[in-house]
């Protein structure tokens, strides 16, 4: 029935996934991971705690969910394990996946493209790094921040709810936290309802300021390098 073949052609590209890339859950740590694992030794009492999340640093980068919530949580409670980062980096590419499902499935109607579009992009070689080195998970969370704020946004124009637009802003501010790219959304938003919803385009536009102004803070409280 429809149901089973909706199920279907969305769990098949989950579990190819998991069967490419399961050998990924024994990487250890590579490279920049371990300057990041250091971090859990500069939590001397809680009130370092939004410091060490929000203070620039590497290149004077600003990423707490991505890069300096994981790395001081799970050495604090699992030591130097590395597994704990696998699984998050499969579980986050997997919830990928089904958002990517959704979207194409939504935008095409089409089981067959809602379930070989996260098959072709499982595929690319160039998804491999981000879910075997700690260091470039920000790379898997900032996409789950472009495609979870275009899911609410598809799903305000469907619906009309203003909780839809709330949903979208809430997710996309959040998407700071995790990659500089996030500035990008409110122009793939844009140009998705200048194509087929131009009467939304007002509801849109206000993030353009908001990714001016994060863009704007970004290079007053961490400017760039001059020299090294």
């Amino acid at each position: 029935n429809r149901s089973a073949l909706n199920w279907l052609s969305l769990l098949f590209p989950i579990a190819f996934f998991v069967a490419f890339y399961w050998t990924g859950l024994d990487a250890w740590f590579y490279q920049d991971d371990f300057g990041w694992l250091n971090l859990r030794h500069d939590l001397a009492n809680w009130s370092d705690l939004p410091g060490i999340l929000f203070r620039p640093l590497a290149h004077g980068n600003v990423r707490p969910w991505s890069e300096r919530a994981p790395f001081l949580l799970f050495p604090l409670l699992f030591g130097m394990d590395p597994l704990p980062f696998r699984i998050l980096a499969f579980l986050t590419q997997a919830a990928n996946l089904v958002l990517m499902w959704m979207i194409v499935f939504r935008l095409t109607g089409s089981l067959a493209a809602a379930a070989l579009a996260p098959l072709l992009w499982t595929l690319n070689p160039g998804l491999a790094p981000a879910l075997y080195w700690s260091s470039i998970y920000n790379q898997l969370l900032s996409t789950f921040f472009l495609l979870l704020p275009f899911w609410f946004l598809l799903r305000a124009i469907d619906t009309g709810q203003r909780r839809w637009w709330i949903w979208q802003w809430a997710a996309f501010i959040a998407g700071f936290g995790a990659l500089e790219t996030n500035v990008v959304y409110p122009a793939l938003a844009a140009l998705y309802v200048l194509a087929c919803a131009r009467q939304h385009l007002r509801r849109v536009a206000p993030m353009f300021l908001a990714s001016a102004l994060y863009a704007a803070i970004h290079f007053v409280a961490a400017p760039l390098d001059k020299s090294g």
